[in-house]
């Protein structure tokens, strides 16, 4: 996670750290007891004081007298431009972050599930990005309000466990994730063009003047 949902990530890792032997279980599997979860928290940049603070109280969560498992490991770092190459990994499992318009695209691009982070007042298009994932079961919602309550966990287990199972079906050719039908490597006028062909009345609407 990262971004702004990073200010979010302590709640989040504490309702990690408070899961127990059973709820893990419930998310990773029972076959493996060696399975861990952890949580990689991107806290931006770490030489403004609040990121460095975040990540410092993130680390700090692992040695917490709270903690009720050690498969839940908090990894809180930096942030980095290489965020491609992060969600590319196989055992990145989920993504937790606001459901902006890049991050949502990217990750379906990527085949990654995602958990779509809903902050108090969500914007409209942020709305329609999650509601886009969630009816092709590409991700689910999350609403966290800052409350680490048993309901609050069990909930965010139920979560967890579905996008550990619709991740396990994606890497293993069960589940497909749909592909853009246009081309977008041509020219952008033209393929604006041809997404709006058939819709009556559509071109004029758009403010072209000047796009090439």
């Amino acid at each position: 996670m990262g971004g702004n949902t990073a200010q979010a990530a302590m709640t989040y890792a504490k309702l990690l750290l408070s899961m127990k032997e059973d709820e893990i279980e419930r998310i990773v599997g029972q076959n493996n007891k060696k399975n861990k979860i952890r949580m990689i928290c991107l806290c931006g940049d770490v030489t403004q004081k609040i990121n460095h603070s975040l990540m410092v109280q993130l680390n700090t969560l692992n040695k917490s007298k709270n903690k009720r498992n050690e498969r839940v490991i908090i990894h809180a770092c930096p942030g980095t431009p290489s965020i491609a190459e992060l969600v590319s990994l196989p055992e990145l499992c989920t993504v937790i972050s606001k459901p902006g318009g890049s991050t949502v695209n990217e990750m379906i691009k990527k085949q990654v599930p995602m958990i779509y982070h809903i902050s108090r007042v969500p914007l409209d298009w942020e709305c329609g990005n999650m509601e886009y994932g969630v009816s092709r079961n590409l991700g689910r919602p999350f609403q966290i309000n800052g409350k680490t309550g048993d309901k609050t966990r069990t909930d965010f287990v139920q979560v967890l466990a579905y996008v550990f199972t619709l991740h396990n079906d994606i890497q293993k050719g069960r589940k497909s994730v749909p592909e853009a039908s246009i081309d977008f490597t041509k020219n952008l006028r033209d393929t604006i063009r041809e997404m709006l062909s058939g819709v009556k009345g559509a071109g004029p609407a758009l403010g072209m003047k000047g796009a090439g």
